[in-house]
């Protein structure tokens, strides 16, 4: 039986280069096929070594999976934080967590869709409970400014919890290529269009 997570990570410390491929290859596995989906011996083939050669670098399949979402939680938080406590009203501050959002999804987007394409698996596997209270914390930075801009008058008073599920709706959507509506459209996300959209709406001002 898989010990939980945090003890599967914290006493192996194998050399880092091959870490880093496994842990790369891995998280394009859990994105495109789910945590399910990915076999060891997957992971193995794919990181160019064989499946007894994959347990000197991980315990377990459990362990890597926790490695691969923590390298984007590692990213992904502390700017987080940094666009939430930066200038501006509780609006502009929003506006620039949305782009560090699909920022760091773009710069990191296996180990994103690794942790979104699998989280309803995360939150009913009590061993990952570590990784519930890392999403979390983010959670609570934008309910954090959300609160602000109810306060500060730039932001609608909006129940949270709806407004949280559009945004991370929307940032899925941004870094999830499979949601690009044409082939010509494989560039870089709309990031300022999103903003626009979010903050200010749809709808013109004066309608005629």
């Amino acid at each position: 039986m898989e010990e939980t997570a945090q003890r599967q990570t914290s006493r192996w410390h194998p050399d880092g280069a091959r870490r880093d491929v496994v842990a790369k290859r891995a998280a394009r596995l859990f994105a495109e096929r789910g945590y399910h989906g990915a076999s060891l011996r997957d992971i193995a083939a794919a990181s160019g070594i064989r499946s007894p050669t994959l347990y000197s670098h991980y315990p377990s399949k459990l362990s890597i999976f926790v490695e691969v979402v923590n390298r984007y939680f590692d990213v992904f938080l502390p700017r987080l934080r940094e666009a939430a406590d930066g200038e501006g009203n509780a609006a502009q501050r929003i506006g620039a967590m949305l782009a560090t959002s699909v920022e760091v999804g773009v710069e990191w987007r296996d180990e994103f869709l690794a942790t979104s394409n699998n989280w309803e698996w995360v939150r009913s596997t009590p061993e990952l409970t570590v990784l519930i209270h890392r999403r979390d914390e983010a959670f609570r930075l934008w309910r954090s400014v959300l609160a602000d801009g109810v306060a500060d008058g730039s932001l609608r008073d909006v129940d949270p919890f709806q407004t949280l599920w559009i945004i991370s709706s929307a940032i899925t959507g941004m870094v999830d290529q499979r949601y690009v509506a044409t082939a010509e459209e494989n560039g870089a996300p709309p990031t300022g269009t999103l903003v626009d959209i979010l903050l200010g709406g749809l709808a013109t001002r004066d309608p005629r």
